[in-house]
C-alpha cells in the first residue's frame, strides 16, 4: 500500500480520537487563558491595592460606622473568587496537560509506525545536548542553560546517506528573556510576559524561547569559517533569532553577506566570518536548495555551516513530532506529520550534501 493510501486510511480510522484530542486541546487552552488572566488581574489588582489601597479597599466607618462583614472585608469580596479559581485551575490543568501529553504521544507512535515501520522512534520528554545547541550558533551562546526534546526519530535517507535523527526540542526563555530575569524589575516583567504569552497562545505548549525540528548531519569536511543562514523577515522580530544575530556580530565577528539571488535575498539573510566561504558554499544552486527545502517545509527555516557540521532548525510552535495541524480537505495533521518526515529524510539529497564541495576530495 502506498504512503498515501495508507495516509488516509489512518485518517479514517483516527477520525474520532483526533476530533477528541482537538477539543481537549481547545479546553486546555481556553481553561489556561481563564487561570492565567485571572493571575495577571490577581498581581495588577495587587499592585494598584499597595498604591491605591486607601480607595479601593478602605470602607469609610463616618458614612457608615456599622458596616456588613463583606462591607468591612471588601478585600476578601474582589480577591477570594479569584484566588479559588486560580487554585482550582492550577491544580486541573497540570493533570489535564499530561493527559493531552499522553493521548499525542500514543496517536503519533501509532502513526509512524504504521508508515514508517523500519524507523526507529522514540517520544517522551528527555534533556538534550546543550553543546549541540550552542555549537549550531543558530540560538547565539549567552544564556543557554538547558534544552528538551520531545523525543526523536531516526530516518534513513533516502540516497544510502548517514542516519539522520531529528529532535522534537524545546528550548526554554534565553536571550534578552534570561537577561532580564536577573533584576527584580526584570524578573517581574519576565513574569507578565509568561503569564500573556500563555492567555493568548492557541498551543498547549507556551513560555518558551524556541520550539521545533533540529537535525545535525555531519560532512566529510571541515571549514575553518562559519555561514549562519537565517529567516529574514523574522529578524527583528523573535527572541532567539535577535539573540543569535547579536552573538554573531560581537562575539563571532560574523557580518552580513549580500547574494546575488533575490529570491533567495528576499527569504534569507547570511551571515559569516568568511565572505569567501560563504560564497563558496552558497552557490546558485544551492541558494535554490536552500529556498526550495523551505517551501517544501511550508514554513521558515535556519541553518548553518560550522566547522564538520550542517545544522537545521525548523520553528514548529505546535511541534514536529505531533498531530496538532489543522485538518483541511487537502491536508490532514498525519499528512502534515508524514510531509515533514519525508523531507527531513531528503535533506542530504536535497542539498547534494555529499557532493565534491563537502568531502576533502
Amino acid at each position: 500500500m502506498e504512503t498515501g493510501d495508507r495516509i488516509q486510511k489512518l485518517d479514517r480510522e483516527m477520525s474520532d480520537i483526533l476530533n477528541k484530542a482537538r477539543r481537549t486541546r481547545h479546553i486546555f487552552v481556553v481553561a489556561r487563558a481563564i487561570s492565567f488572566g485571572l493571575s495577571l488581574c490577581y498581581i495588577l489588582f495587587c499592585i494598584s491595592a499597595v498604591f491605591l489601597g486607601n480607595y479601593i479597599l478602605a470602607h469609610d466607618y463616618e458614612a457608615n460606622p456599622y458596616p456588613s462583614f463583606w462591607e468591612a472585608n471588601r478585600a476578601l469580596v474582589i480577591i477570594l473568587p479569584a484566588f479559588l479559581l486560580i487554585s482550582i485551575s492550577a491544580g486541573v490543568l497540570p493533570s489535564l496537560y499530561k493527559q493531552i501529553s499522553k493521548t499525542q504521544q500514543a496517536m503519533t507512535q501509532k502513526v509512524i509506525a504504521c508508515l514508517y515501520p523500519d524507523v526507529e522512534c522514540s517520544l517522551g520528554h528527555a534533556p538534550f545536548s546543550r553543546s549541540k545547541i550552542v555549537g549550531s550558533l543558530l540560538f547565539g551562546r549567552a544564556h543557554i542553560k538547558s534544552c528538551h526534546s520531545y523525543g526523536y526519530v531516526k530516518l534513513a535517507s533516502v540516497d544510502g546517506s548517514p542516519t539522520i535523527t531529528a529532535h522534537d526540542i524545546v528550548i526554554p526563555s534565553f536571550g534578552k528573556t534570561a537577561t532580564l530575569e536577573k533584576s527584580q524589575i526584570g524578573a517581574f516583567l519576565v513574569t507578565i510576559k509568561y503569564l500573556l504569552e500563555n492567555i493568548v497562545s492557541p498551543y498547549p505548549d507556551a513560555g518558551y524561547g524556541a520550539k521545533g525540528m533540529f537535525v545535525q548531519i555531519p560532512l566529510n569536511r571541515s571549514f575553518e569559517g562559519k555561514v549562519i543562514i537565517l529567516p529574514d523577515h523574522m529578524e527583528e522580530k523573535i527572541d532567539y533569532l535577535a539573540q543569535a544575530i547579536q552573538s554573531l556580530k560581537s562575539v563571532h565577528g560574523s557580518k552580513p553577506v549580500f547574494m546575488e539571488d533575490p529570491e533567495f535575498e528576499r527569504k534569507f539573510v547570511v551571515y559569516s566570518d568568511d565572505e569567501i566561504l560563504a560564497r563558496y558554499i552558497l552557490t546558485p544552486s544551492m541558494m535554490l536548495r536552500i529556498t526550495a527545502l523551505r517551501n517544501q517545509y511550508g514554513r521558515d527555516i535556519m541553518c548553518s555551516f560550522v566547522r564538520n557540521t550542517f545544522t537545521l532548525f525548523v520553528p514548529i510552535p505546535e511541534g514536529f513530532l505531533s498531530l496538532h495541524g489543522k485538518q483541511t480537505k487537502k491536508t490532514s495533521p498525519i499528512g502534515e506529520l508524514s510531509a515533514s518526515i519525508e523531507t527531513t529524510k531528503s535533506i542530504v539529497q536535497e542539498l547534494k550534501l555529499n557532493s565534491r564541495i563537502f568531502t576533502n576530495q
